[in-house]
């Protein structure tokens, strides 16, 4: 092994090892309040001035409480003791990110990926960093990357990841793209409604009707409640002049929510639903009266 390469093995055992200690003093002080937390670690900082990860502490419970200056003071200070404490780059990223300063982000969280360049988590904050700074096309580079290590290492990248990609790429124009990494999420994640919902929408927006609908009547035969499906294929019909499938397709979610045991039937969007149903079904007929 290269001189370089026991360095960097070397500071990737120390950050797992300061991640290490921070759970364990985290989970040891889970009964306190933060409030408490802080002030005991406070004290504890003055009796050892010279320890970065009782900074890093601190700081990481600053930023729960969004008290964003205070966290910063901290985060720095830890690397101040220790630059190459990989672990407080990310904090000071993340805290970044949370307090709306996602161009701040950046830099850090780049530093934290020189250390652990195979970090998902590490990838997928820089990627919303980017993505709230405008720089729409590097976000997407680095969520395709999130996402390939998540699943180069058996585990399943979360939706969110999926839907940051697909908003960036839309933000390009990318119909295309943004399709087909929504629906590499889906096979994925075994179908999360919330990339459905996400891949509909941008099949109305870009005129794509017919895979809209087709979309739609999949999420009809394969959801045991398929009320929600039916009323938005209701809907897209109606907008597109084909008021008696549309008509057909309310009716049906009516009778789908008619035969719901009662107590899910008085649920407020149940009965939400109900009420634009029938408003559709009254405007429907209205239609069908007035034509020639």
């Amino acid at each position: 092994m290269t001189r370089t390469g026991r360095i960097a093995r070397g500071l990737s055992i120390l950050g797992l090892t300061a991640a290490l200690i921070l759970a364990s003093a985290t989970a040891n002080r889970a009964h306190e309040s933060v409030p408490v937390q802080i002030e005991a670690l406070t004290q504890e900082i003055q009796h050892h001035p010279g320890n970065p990860l009782l900074r890093l502490q601190r700081a990481d419970l600053h930023r729960e409480q969004r008290e964003w200056d205070a966290a910063r003071a901290d985060f720095e200070a830890a690397l101040a003791i220790d630059p190459d404490l990989e672990i407080a780059w990310l904090g000071l990223g993340r805290m970044y990110l949370e307090a709306g300063r996602p161009g701040e982000a950046i830099a850090p969280l780049e530093r934290f990926l020189t250390y652990n360049p195979s970090s998902a988590v590490g990838t997928a904050l820089l990627g919303r960093a980017l993505t709230r700074s405008g720089r729409h096309d590097e976000a997407v580079i680095a969520f395709s990357e999130s996402i390939a290590i998540g699943k180069a290492r058996g585990f399943r990248p979360g939706p969110d990841l999926f839907l940051d990609r697909a908003r960036s790429q839309m933000v390009g124009g990318d119909v295309d793209a943004a399709l087909s990494g929504l629906e590499e999420g889906r096979s994925l994640l075994g179908g999360a409604a919330s990339l459905e919902v996400e891949a509909l929408a941008i099949e109305i927006d870009a005129g794509l009707t017919g895979r809209a609908l087709a979309r739609l009547e999949r999420l009809t035969a394969e959801s045991p409640r398929p009320e929600r499906w039916l009323v938005q294929r209701g809907a897209l019909l109606e907008r597109t002049g084909r008021e008696d499938l549309a008509a057909d397709a309310y009716r049906a979610a009516r009778e789908t929510i008619v035969n719901l045991p009662p107590s899910r039937r008085r649920a407020s969007h149940v009965i939400g639903m109900e009420r634009e149903i029938d408003a559709a079904l009254s405007r429907l007929e209205r239609v069908a009266r007035d034509e020639p």
